[in-house]
């Protein structure tokens, strides 16, 4: 039997997957330039949007770095206990 994926990790890459999509999509649409009115209102939807992601990105990797050395902490507790023991 295989290992099973990190969910977690499937997250991340699938939300950075995600902003280098709409990265490439926002350079495209600014390239039409400032003649395009409804590009210039979607490109707008698109950074803000962008903005989120990068947002949301950044606070699901402090967490699980976080939940990572809470993790680390715990094991070396118990290994302490264990030691005591």
């Amino acid at each position: 039997m295989g290992e099973r994926p990190n969910i977690d990790q499937l997250k991340q890459e699938y939300l950075e997957t995600k902003i280098g999509r709409r990265d490439e999509l926002i350079q495209e649409a600014q390239s039409f330039g400032p003649f395009h009115d409804v590009a210039t209102a979607g490109v707008d939807c698109m950074v803000e949007t962008q903005q989120r992601d990068r947002d949301i990105l950044a606070a699901l990797s402090g967490v699980l770095n976080l939940a990572r050395e809470g993790r680390a902490e715990k094991e070396q507790h118990v290994g302490l206990m264990d030691l005591k023991d």
